[in-house]
């Protein structure tokens, strides 16, 4: 979550965390996505799995 953070802040984005997720503004949603997914590979070392059905 650091990690993640560290990249949207030095973006200039502001970000919030809540439990395991991440508030922002909408129109850097892709962004962020991007960036945790590379967070979590680089961490875990594997592709995450996200799930589709409650995405808006």
């Amino acid at each position: 979550m650091a990690a993640i953070l560290d990249r949207m802040t030095r973006k200039g984005i502001p970000a919030l965390p809540v439990n395991d997720s991440i508030i922002c503004p909408a129109r850097h949603k892709e962004f962020l996505r991007q960036v945790m997914m590379e967070e979590y590979k680089k961490e875990m070392g594997l592709k995450p799995i996200i799930d589709e059905k409650g995405r808006k």
